[in-house]
């Protein structure tokens, strides 16, 4: 495209390139009419002999009107000739007005109270589909019980069979009667292990049923949870096909549920590349605390569709804040803090997500669905020192000088700048000496340490085979598995690791020693340990650690058949 063609000349090709036509061709009949029945020669190329201003009607496949798109001289605002064309859109029975002077476009459903921001112009389909969406039934109008899901699920074992719980039902009354009220951003703020994706998977068949989507996106933004979200909802919604994008965007719309990281989306703005805006009709953010920054943020606001929000730890950057002090004193600072926030992301009330069940109700819950910890704190005086606002100060011998001479240290530092093996010997052999216990083998219970770096992971991994080597000797080696697995992203087929271990195809291993791998939508029930060997300065990612031990988890043994069940994790 030219980049300084006229508005007439932009918008004519983009709609062209959108698959309009002016007149009959090879591809079929033409599916613009301009009104008036004006010459479209005539107009000037920037729309000086008509105004500055002309409506283009655009048509279905059998000639109907879809939408009017006013375009406008480039150094009009698209937006003001808004009611003007809101008139001529309801002379024509048309529901969708298109506002554009050829920079900027904006999408307006009559329907809704405010346009939108588009990038592209909408196609002949995009238009099409959004108008039989409109012709659903309510989501009120399915009724949805705790077998919802296992009706979709085809023939499976008994215990694999995934019912509702009565706080998913809530959830989804909720979502249910505030859509039907024409709202579409929602937020879910559920505990870690409240069964946030098979709630998902219960909403995604409502939509789907409805005639309330055609095709819904799910947002994650690592692809161990791509992977994990098509393995789960796959096995929810049998009915349904469901994938993962990879750059194939003919492939990934072949299915009724596409599973996407963000990254995929992001690279090489694949988004704009493979994607229209109205492609999705609902958009479900995993873990949507971290899908809504930066250039992810962009990708999030790009698709058309309802958002849902599914979230253990929402960001609320407006909390205890004057919003009208802040407007008057720094508007620049208000707007990044309403754009940071999850709650304004979806819609919501500083501090009021659509819906939320915490760890607190899960676990008082009758009966619990989750389990509480019992905190260790296995701190130093070293440690309490670098974690203060004066840090710790030591003394030592300059090399060079001679001179002793005195510097201080932060809990930053730690691992970085002061190394420690006695203090890392000390923390570990009292984790061996103090774990939870598995209440069938009376081994370690299964642990997951998170440590600084991977260069202190592979350390703690080491002193913890070394002690389990003399404490036990001989039973954690060869063939029965080591005793501490290092699991990082710079070990060959660490991925594949985090699933051997949680399904126990690690031999003996009793503990993983990690960084930044298995700590959000790890999945492992019979977790008993969960130790923070590395300060952890963000609310949400403490919570999300945290959160991996706070499962339920019925213990058997095989032999007998007693059963053992999990009351609170280390």
């Amino acid at each position: 495209m030219i980049k300084e063609a006229k508005a007439r000349l932009k918008i004519n090709q983009l709609l062209q390139e959108a698959g309009w036509r002016f007149f009959d061709d090879n591809s079929g009949s033409r599916n613009i009419e301009v009104e008036g029945n004006v010459n479209l020669e005539g107009l000037g190329d920037d729309f000086e002999n008509s105004k500055g201003f002309i409506d283009y009607l655009l048509l279905d496949t059998k000639g109907f009107p879809l939408a009017v798109l006013e375009a406008k001289s480039q150094s009009k605002d698209p937006l003001d000739g808004k009611y003007q064309a809101e008139n001529y859109a309801k002379a024509k029975r048309c529901r969708y007005v298109i506002l554009s002077n050829g920079d900027t476009h904006y999408f307006w459903d009559l329907n809704q109270n405010a346009e939108k921001l588009i990038i592209k112009l909408p196609t002949q389909k995009d238009l099409t589909k959004l108008l039989t969406a409109t012709t659903a039934m309510p989501l009120s109008g399915i009724e949805v019980k705790d077998d919802w899901v296992v009706q979709s699920q085809g023939s499976v074992a008994e215990v694999d069979k995934k019912f509702l719980r009565d706080y998913q039902l809530e959830a989804i009354k909720v979502i249910t009667s505030r859509f039907d009220q024409n709202n579409r951003r929602f937020l879910l703020e559920m505990a870690t292990g409240t069964g946030k994706t098979l709630l998902a998977a219960a909403l995604i068949k409502l939509f789907l049923k409805s005639g309330n989507a055609q095709r819904i996106l799910f947002l994650v933004d690592r692809i161990e949870l791509a992977d994990q979200a098509l393995q789960n909802i796959s096995g929810y919604l049998k009915e349904y096909n469901i994938g993962i994008f990879k750059e194939n965007k003919e492939m990934a719309l072949q299915n009724k549920v596409v599973i996407a990281t963000i990254q995929s989306l992001s690279y090489n703005q694949n988004y704009l590349k493979f994607f229209s805006q109205f492609d999705f009709d609902v958009l479900i953010s995993d873990e949507a605390h971290r899908s809504i920054y930066g250039n992810n943020k962009v990708i999030f606001e790009y698709f058309e569709g309802a958002k849902i929000g599914l979230t253990a730890t929402p960001k609320d950057f407006l909390k205890g804040i004057d919003t009208k002090k802040l407007a008057d004193e720094d508007p620049r600072k208000l707007e990044k803090r309403i754009l940071l926030s999850t709650y304004e992301t979806f819609g919501c009330k500083s501090g009021e997500p659509t819906f939320r069940f915490d760890l607190k109700q899960a676990v008082s819950h009758k009966p619990p669905y989750l389990v509480n910890p019992v905190i260790y704190d296995k701190r130093s005086d070293k440690t309490d020192q670098m974690l203060s606002e004066q840090g710790w100060t030591d003394a030592f011998i300059d090399e060079q000088t001679g001179q002793q001479v005195e510097e201080t240290f932060k809990i930053r530092q730690l691992e970085k700048k002061v190394f420690s093996e006695g203090l890392n010997y000390l923390i570990v052999d009292e984790l061996i000496k103090t774990a939870k216990t598995d209440p069938i083998t009376g081994e370690v219970g299964k642990t997951i340490v998170y440590c600084i770096s991977q260069r202190h992971a592979s350390k703690i991994t080491r002193l913890l085979n070394e002690i389990a080597d003399k404490k036990y000797p001989g039973k954690y080696s060869g063939h029965n598995g080591v005793f501490a697995r290092q699991i990082t992203s710079n070990i060959v087929g660490s991925q594949e690791l985090t699933k051997k271990y949680r399904n126990n195809q690690l031999g003996n291993t009793r503990i993983a020693v990690t960084v930044n791998m298995m700590t959000t939508g790890y999945d492992c029930t019979d977790l008993l340990n969960v130790v923070f060997m590395k300060p952890v300065f963000s609310m949400s990612d403490f919570v999300q650690i945290k959160g991996r031990g706070t499962r339920r988890h019925t213990f058997t043994n095989e032999l007998t058949g007693a059963k053992t069940e999990k009351d609170n994790y280390f």
